[in-house]
């Protein structure tokens, strides 16, 4: 999605040339309903439905390229965190060498 804007789908295209990093943050649906109920939700159908509607769309755009994809059910939020943010210096210090 980087680089020029043709190459990402309808209303993800980055604006003011800004240089995007796009992470994908997965887990299975079964996972997400898991989740959901047990933080309490009261919205899960509407979870999953935001759910089936994110992987149709991966589905119907499997040309793009994700800097960074991160599985949730093996890696945890901090370590998660910890991935993007050497993505971004590691991003930072390409274009600044």
């Amino acid at each position: 999605m980087r680089g020029s804007s043709g190459s990402a789908p309808p209303g993800r295209q980055p604006s003011g040339g800004a240089d995007w990093s796009v992470v994908l943050l997965w887990c299975p649906r079964e996972v997400t309903a898991q989740r959901s109920v047990g933080r309490g939700d009261s919205d899960t159908s509407a979870r999953l439905a935001a759910w089936n509607a994110t992987r149709e769309d991966l589905d119907a755009h499997q040309d793009v390229a994700w800097d960074l994809t991160v599985d949730t059910t093996v890696v945890s939020p901090q370590n998660a965190a910890q991935l993007i943010d050497q993505l971004l210096v590691q991003r930072a210090g390409a274009a600044t060498a």
